[in-house]
């Protein structure tokens, strides 16, 4: 598998640019020098955090990923009115539901936070943990809830970290980069139950102060490991 490179035509001011082209890589450097070029040109660049067989991109050809993510706008129309306020906002959230610190991309429009696992989750795999985190993301509400719709999509495309964002005028760069979590951690930090007990303290069925259980957790099955093709 390998990940697909998204990119628009060169970006024209006062006009939003829409990705245009695919070109799939199986080589990080080749893809990193591809997207070089790409820049200097003036387009704007996002790939695919799940891996792909091929350049078609769509949930059916979504292999595996080894992250789960969150999309928060920084703009005026929606979200965040700044990425000072996104930053606040996912920050709150993952204390609220005692999550770790994920790595933290600035987008040129908001931020883009992945929380990533040791190994390799299969679309099962994958589906399960995000429809967790989207639980999560829902109950708690507020700005962080405005666009939900990236979190449950295995086919989403991101801002490429380390390249400009033309359109907004910034670089998309990586704020905080995060360790992998262990496959254990991963699995019962993104387990039904948790999001379960969140949905229920905060429908206020339950008046218990910390609304994730502090207790060990009964993990969904996870199966973690390196595809085959």
């Amino acid at each position: 598998g390998g990940i697909n490179l998204c990119y628009t035509a060169p970006v024209v001011e006062g006009q939003k640019p829409k990705p245009h082209h695919v070109e799939h890589f199986t080589s990080a450097a080749a893809l990193e020098a591809r997207a070089a070029v790409l820049s200097a040109e003036g387009r704007d660049l996002y790939f695919t955090p799940a891996h792909f067989t091929t350049r078609t991109r769509n949930k059916t050809n979504a292999k595996w990923a080894r992250s789960i993510w969150i999309d928060i706008d920084a703009r005026d129309e929606k979200g965040c009115a700044t990425v000072e306020e996104a930053q606040t906002v996912l920050e709150e959230f993952r204390v609220a539901l005692q999550l770790p610190a994920p790595t933290v991309v600035l987008s040129g429009a908001g931020i883009h936070a992945y929380w990533t696992a040791e190994s390799n989750m299969h679309p099962a795999t994958w589906n399960v943990a995000a429809k967790v985190l989207h639980t999560m993301v829902k109950t708690y509400g507020g700005p962080i809830a405005s666009d939900t719709a990236r979190i449950t999509d295995m086919s989403s495309m991101m801002r490429l970290p380390g390249f400009r964002n033309h359109y907004r005028g910034a670089d998309a760069t990586i704020l905080h980069l995060a360790p992998a979590m262990s496959d254990a951690a991963f699995a019962s930090t993104f387990a039904q139950n948790r999001a379960d007990s969140y949905q229920v303290y905060m429908s206020g069925r339950s008046t218990v102060a910390n609304p994730v259980p502090t207790t060990t957790l009964s993990a969904p099955v996870f199966h973690f490991s390196e595809p085959q093709y």
